[in-house]
Formats: structure tokens, C-alpha cells, sequence
């Protein structure tokens, strides 16, 4: 049995919780800044087909289907854990054919949005913690993670729900930035938590030329924001000369994509 954790830590984690909710609500209220999907993309060699007006995502979009194509889910029972505004969970719920998928984000607003945009057969939204979600034992096939638990504060919690939550035999496919010198906690957590890492693969130089594919529509869209707020979201943005970026072009950060099961 693991032992519970300290009032100051559940505390701590609850502080952080919070300013989760906080930051993400808000994004999602600022639609003219924010977008339908946040994270930083992917460019290989893989280029899917995508509506002119929604070209702006097509990294982004790319990282999804980089992600998600990891397994054959069709048929399968997904559930995507961060799922922010939808858009990516719309994109493999509409491309790649599971029998439902599950979209969970801990923002309310961002729920409220995909709700409101981003419906069709077999997808279903709500608000959760990705480190105590509702589902029962057992629940489903595959467990998709996409650039959102660095964010978490007990990410072994979250390992944990992920090995929970999947069927024996399962898959989670998990990508995501970590400093360096944070990767093999991390995958330690995965494994104490009773999963098997079966693929890493280093997507990082990938992120980087997405990055630079996408800078000259972030920075449009920086321009709209007031000046106060210019430094920080280029920094949560990855713009070129921000601090974000720059650890990913040093070294100091690597982004990681992992195919990972739960046994049989």
C-alpha cells in the first residue's frame, strides 16, 4: 500500500491545482490570444491534409496524429487525458476511428469551449484531475497524454490513474518536455507504477521545426495582446528567442513521445 501523502504536500498540490485552473481558464476566455490547440507540434516527415483555414495547426495537428498513430486504435476505447480545447481529441475521435474516446480536461472552461465547437458521435467531454479520475477500474483500450502533465504536480498519481484506468494489455501513449535532468524520474515513475515502456522515441529537433514553421502566426497573434503580456506568452509559446525555446534548442529540455503498456 503506498502511504499517503503529508498535509503539507496535499496542501502544496492543491495550491497547484489551482493555478492550473486558473491559467488554463483564462486561456481559454482569451480566444483572440489562445488557440484550439496549444501544444508546440510536430514536423516530419509525416504532413497531413488540412483545411486552409485551420493551416495555422497543421504542426500541431501532425503531433496529434504522430502521437495517436503510435497503436491501431480503431475500435478501441480512448480516453484522452489534458485535453485541453478539443481539437485533438475532435482529430483522432473524426480520423481515426475508435470506438469512443473520452476527453477529460481539469479547465472548465476549455471543456465548456470544446463542447460548444467540437462535438460528434462517440466523443464525450468533462472535467476532471488527471491524477484522481472518475472512471472505474479497467475502463479503456488506450490512454493518450499530449503535452499537459509537466503541469501536474504529482505526476506518479497520474501514472498510477493511467495503469488504473487501462484494460490488461493496454496502451498509454504519453509525449511530453522534461528537463534533462527530470527524464529518468520520470520514467521511473512509469515503471513503479506498473507499465512498461515499450518504445522512446527523442522528437525534440521534430518540435523545433515546428516551433519555426509556426513563428510568423504566433507572433501575429502576440502583436493583439497587450505589451504587458508579450514576454510571458512568448515564453509559454516557444517563441525563437524565449527562454522555452532555447532550452529545447541547448539541450536542456528534451521532448520525448513513448509508447508504453499495461500488462497482460
Amino acid at each position: 500500500m503506498s502511504e499517503r501523502p503529508s498535509f503539507a504536500t496535499r496542501i502544496k498540490e492543491g495550491v497547484a491545482l489551482l493555478r492550473n485552473r486558473f491559467v488554463y481558464n483564462n486561456l481559454s476566455r482569451l480566444d483572440q490570444y489562445s488557440e484550439t490547440l496549444l501544444n508546440y507540434g510536430y514536423h516530419g516527415t509525416e504532413e497531413l491534409r488540412v483545411d486552409p483555414e485551420e493551416e495555422h495547426l497543421r504542426s500541431r495537428l501532425n503531433l496529434y496524429y504522430h502521437v495517436a498513430n503510435g497503436i491501431d486504435i480503431v475500435g478501441k476505447d480512448v480516453v484522452e487525458v489534458g485535453s485541453g480545447r478539443g481539437r485533438g481529441a475532435y482529430f483522432i475521435a473524426t480520423s481515426m476511428n475508435p470506438r469512443s474516446l473520452e476527453a477529460v480536461d481539469l479547465s472548465s472552461q476549455a471543456i465548456k469551449f470544446a463542447r460548444k465547437h467540437y462535438q460528434t458521435s462517440g466523443l464525450r467531454y468533462s472535467v476532471g484531475n488527471a491524477q484522481n479520475l472518475s472512471f472505474p477500474d479497467s475502463s479503456f483500450d488506450v490512454a493518450i497524454n499530449i503535452e499537459s502533465s509537466h503541469w501536474y504536480p504529482n505526476t506518479k498519481a497520474f501514472f498510477a490513474e493511467i495503469e488504473r484506468v487501462l484494460r490488461p494489455g493496454g496502451h498509454f501513449l504519453f509525449a511530453d518536455f522534461r528537463h534533462i535532468e527530470d527524464v529518468s524520474e520520470t520514467e521511473l515513475e512509469i515503471k513503479s507504477a506498473g507499465l512498461t515502456i515499450t518504445t522512446i522515441e527523442d522528437i525534440t529537433q521534430n518540435v523545433i521545426k515546428a516551433l519555426d514553421r509556426d513563428s510568423e502566426h504566433k507572433q501575429r497573434l502576440i502583436k493583439k495582446a497587450p505589451a504587458s503580456l508579450s514576454r510571458p506568452i512568448s515564453i509559454f509559446a516557444g517563441m525563437k528567442r524565449s527562454s522555452m525555446y532555447q532550452s529545447f534548442a541547448t539541450g536542456r529540455r528534451v521532448y520525448t513521445n513513448y509508447i508504453i503498456q499495461k500488462k497482460a
